[in-house]
């Protein structure tokens, strides 16, 4: 019934109600609107006289300290890296949030889970990077702007190119015997990488692929990042991503990447200042920055993608380009899903 008609029906207690709800709602607090994007003056010269912003990240520690090296250049402060393997740096992030510590500034892992949990816990302040229309898609950012894509990495195949001189092409090949003793990979518990890797490994081929690797007697590490182990020849084949290449090419060492015609698996990575950051103006120039084309361009040099749609961004011609390859994407509800089947059945096979 319309209001109109509830008035000519005399039905006075019901128009009372009725007025009192519409009058309500014309003075309910309309929704949250996102905070304008970008960094304003004020900010960056507060940015400054704070000095510095703690980087909790999941980088390689080469591109960690290039980010920190060209991020402090650029914004006149200090970034100070931590770097551990993406759980574990999450981990550490949680436990110190729920200890009432406030170290972290600015947290970047290679997995979007982890910021869909700390939006829920709360451990997240909204930020709307300059860039933001320049993201290639929405599924890259939060709608709520509590977290941006920093990075997408690609889980691929990396060998020793001094004793492996027909390197697999598939990640089926691993399984064969061939590759007895000679195959190394990080821990689902500890490793964004190898969580997403292995995350599509059961989708294609189930557990039994597992069981095939555990029969070639794989190495399990926390990180899959065992390039020293992949360099010294004690392994020959590494189940990791493409941006361990870069640093080892750096040091001289033997190791190329294989991207599998079965699957190159992103690893959608998050980055987001923490809520109670202790310097918050730093934290907002950092993020800014790393999600600028300057930015970026030190992520892809150090073998990533990035999540921004950008002509001045180059991409390496040593590799083939992004657009050629079979890129699997995964929806980071269905990860949250199976994470606990991932970490349990990982464990039985693998230990830990």
């Amino acid at each position: 019934m319309t209001l109109a008609g509830l008035a000519r029906g005399g039905s006075r207690p019901l128009l009372v109600i009725a007025l009192v709800l519409v009058v309500g709602g014309a003075l309910s607090p309309a929704p949250a609107q996102p905070p304008k994007a970008g960094v304003t003056a004020e900010e960056r010269e507060a940015a400054k006289r704070e000095g510095q912003a703690v980087y909790y990240t999941a980088r390689t520690t080469t591109t960690a300290n290039t980010i920190a090296h060209e991020a402090s250049k650029a914004l006149g402060i200090k970034v100070n890296v931590v770097r551990l393997a993406s759980t574990l740096i999450f981990n550490r992030a949680v436990q110190e949030f729920e200890a009432g510590i406030n170290a972290a500034d600015v947290i970047d892992t290679s997995v979007v889970d982890h910021f869909i949990t700390m939006k829920k816990k709360g451990m997240l302040q909204p930020f709307v990077p300059t860039n933001i229309a320049k993201y290639a898609k929405p599924d890259y950012y939060d709608p709520e702007h509590y977290w941006h894509s920093s990075q997408i990495g690609l889980g691929a195949i990396n060998y020793n190119t001094q004793l492996v001189k027909d390197p697999p092409k598939t990640w089926k090949e691993l399984t064969d015997p061939k590759y007895r003793d000679k195959l190394v990979q990080g821990h689902v518990k500890a490793s964004g990488t190898s969580l997403l890797i292995d995350y599509w490994l059961v989708k294609l081929y189930g557990w039994d692929y597992f069981k095939a690797l555990q029969k070639n007697n794989i190495m399990t590490h926390q990180s899959c990042d065992q390039t020293n182990i992949l360099a010294s020849g004690e392994r020959q084949v590494l189940m990791c991503d493409h941006q361990i290449t870069v640093p080892a090419a750096a040091r001289h060492l033997p190791i190329e990447t294989v991207f599998p015609q079965d699957g190159v698996i992103a690893q959608v990575g998050g980055m987001g200042i923490l809520k109670k950051a202790p310097h918050p103006n730093a934290a907002k120039v950092l993020a800014d920055w790393i999600t600028s084309p300057e930015g970026q361009q030190v992520y892809v040099d150090g073998g990533l993608l990035s999540p921004l749609n950008d002509p001045k961004l180059k991409y390496p011609s040593k590799y083939p380009h992004p657009s050629t390859l079979k890129i699997l994407v995964a929806d980071p509800a269905d990860v949250g899903r199976m994470l606990p089947e991932l970490r349990e059945k990982f464990g039985e096979i693998f230990g830990g």
